[in-house]
C-alpha cells in the first residue's frame, strides 16, 4: 500500500537513471526506479507536488509510486488531488484505532507513524499560511498547525463523535 504526500519540493536529483535519482519533499527523501516515468524532470525546487510513495521490501528506501504531479501555485497542502490506494478495513479491536504499522484505520492513532508525517505537513502548511498573513508568533503558528493536524488525522471528527455519544448518555 502506498502513502499519499502533498508538500514542497526541497531538492531534485535527476540523473536520468533510477539509481541515485531522488526528490526531497517536506524533508522526506524519495527515490525512483525510473525518474522519467515519475516525472522528476518536470519538478523544480519550491514546487508544490502531490505524489504517492511506498517503502521498498526492506523498508530502508522510500520510492515514488506513479507520477509526481506539480500542483498549481497556491494549492493548499491539506488537499488530496492524487488518488491514494484505499486502505483495508480496521482489524479487530474496539477502539477504531489501528496498531502502529497496521494497515487501515481512521482516526490515526497517536503512536502511528503517519502521525509524524501529518504533523510535518500541518506545520509546513501553517508556516506558509503564517508567512502570507505576516504572522510571527510561534505559539500561534503551532496552534494553527495543531488545528490542521486534528482535521487531517481525524481527531476533530473523533472528538465530535465522543461528545455526541456523551450527550446521548446524559439523558
Amino acid at each position: 500500500m502506498s502513502e499519499h504526500l502533498i508538500g514542497i519540493v526541497e531538492d531534485v536529483v535527476d540523473n536520468g537513471v533510477g539509481k541515485g535519482s531522488h526528490i526531497v519533499v517536506n524533508g522526506l527523501k524519495l527515490g525512483a526506479y525510473d525518474p522519467t516515468e515519475t516525472g522528476f524532470s518536470e519538478v523544480a525546487v519550491g514546487n508544490t507536488v502531490a505524489l504517492n510513495w511506498k517503502p521498498d521490501k526492506t523498508g530502508k528506501y522510500k520510492n515514488v509510486s506513479g507520477k509526481v504531479r506539480v500542483m498549481p501555485e497556491g494549492t493548499p497542502l491539506t488537499s488530496a488531488p492524487v488518488e491514494a490506494e484505499s486502505a483495508p478495513a480496521t482489524k479487530g479491536g474496539k477502539s477504531g484505532y489501528r496498531k502502529n504499522g497496521e494497515a487501515g484505520g481512521f482516526p490515526i492513532h497517536a503512536d502511528a507513524y503517519e502521525r509524524a508525517l501529518d504533523r510535518r505537513n500541518a506545520l509546513t502548511c501553517a508556516t506558509q499560511l503564517a508567512v502570507t498573513m505576516e504572522l510571527t508568533d510561534a505559539d500561534k503558528i503551532i496552534e494553527l498547525a495543531r488545528k490542521f493536524e486534528a482535521y487531517t488525522t481525524g481527531d476533530e471528527r473523533a472528538e465530535a463523535e465522543a461528545m455526541l455519544a456523551f450527550a446521548g448518555n446524559e439523558e
